[in-house]
């Protein structure tokens, strides 16, 4: 498994000056975005910025489970589908608000990941990723079997945003200002994306993530130093379902309709391909990979064999070239720029 080295390089990348301005900068970008986007197009570029943040949600969950602790699941297509399905459900059969639906249905994938979970501590490798591929297609096709509840393989509509009574389905007027329903929901999905990244973030820095990658570097000298491998395999698809359960339930309700085939094996094998082309084990590669093949299968929308064969071809020339991914040519730039600086003696 490629990974880190050095644990500590990925979280001081946004502790020296230069990264804190840039993300500054960046966070303001992303706030103003949709207030300053004009044209005939100007909603559909909302749309794929909400498309590119839930992105960045599945794979920051996706590599917490392979990247950070080593464990290869190709089933993680059927945990988005658990928590579109669930939401949607909570909403429509119980009439639960809806930052509550995306809470249930997060908290009700995160137990049945940990569940999951549980033949990671008998099996590895190719093994494991057997298992939960099997799982990814089980969940579909009893979501497809269960016509009375899931609609079948028809699928259900599902329900618009709404936040403290507001439906998201009209334009909101505030002074000059006119909030479309994508920009509404834009500014949902940017503070969910927001805060679960930070919490990876901080998550891996702490005990827990230390306990992640401790698994993954050798889950036998981990257990003889008294790591807990049994908790941690389970607590890592469980924390990383959770994250599958909220970005299904934020696609599902931002695309008016789903059905189960949405929710195949390629879903699962993009996901590999946007941790894998980022950077293992990192949440910079995770945005960086979310953020190419989201723009990736927007340019190439019309042509799906085109589509797929250049996604095969960046997967095959990042390994090849940059094993670390995205993130490892960002920081190999990173530190030649550093290296300038010391040269010149700024």
């Amino acid at each position: 498994m490629i990974g880190e080295k050095d644990y500590f390089q990925e979280y001081r990348l946004l502790q020296d000056r230069p990264s804190r301005l840039l993300l500054s900068v960046l966070f303001i970008g992303l706030i103003l975005f949709p207030l300053i986007s004009r044209g005939d197009s100007h909603n559909y570029y909302v749309f794929v910025a909400n498309l590119l943040f839930i992105n960045i949600i599945t794979a920051v969950g996706y590599n917490i489970v392979v990247g950070n602790t080593g464990l290869i699941s190709l089933g993680h297509s059927g945990f988005l589908a658990i928590g579109a399905y669930a939401s949607i459900i909570l909403m429509t059969k119980i009439g639960a608000p809806f930052p509550i639906a995306i809470l249930s249905a997060g908290i009700i994938t995160a137990v049945l990941g940990f569940i999951v979970g549980l033949p990671a501590l008998k099996l590895e490798g190719p093994y494991l990723a057997i298992a939960t591929l099997g799982f990814g297609i089980a969940v579909e096709q009893v979501l497809g079997l269960s016509k009375s509840l899931t609609g079948g393989m028809d699928g259900i509509d599902t329900p618009p945003y709404s936040m403290f009574g507001h439906v998201m389905n009209t334009d909101v007027s505030l002074g000059p200002i006119v909030l479309s329903s994508e920009k509404q929901i834009y500014y949902v999905i940017l503070f969910v994306t927001v805060v679960l990244t930070f919490a990876a973030a901080r998550m891996m820095k702490s005990r827990v993530g230390r306990g992640f990658t401790a698994v993954r570097d050798s889950a036998v000298a981990a257990r003889s130093l008294g790591v807990n491998v049994t908790y941690f395999k389970s607590l890592a698809f469980a924390v990383s379902a959770f994250y599958m359960g909220v970005a299904g339930s934020l696609n599902a309700h931002m695309v008016n309709h789903i059905n189960p085939s949405q929710y195949g094996l390629m879903l699962s094998i993009t996901m590999v391909a946007m941790i894998v082309v980022g950077g293992l084990g990192s949440i910079t590669g995770s945005i960086l990979g979310a953020v190419l093949f989201t723009l990736l299968h927007q340019i190439l929308a019309a042509q799906d064999h085109l589509n797929a064969i250049i996604t095969g071809l960046v997967m095959v020339l990042i390994i090849i070239f940059e094993p670390r991914g995205l993130s490892g040519v960002w920081r190999t730039m990173r530190g030649f720029f550093k290296r300038k600086q010391v040269v010149r003696g700024d």
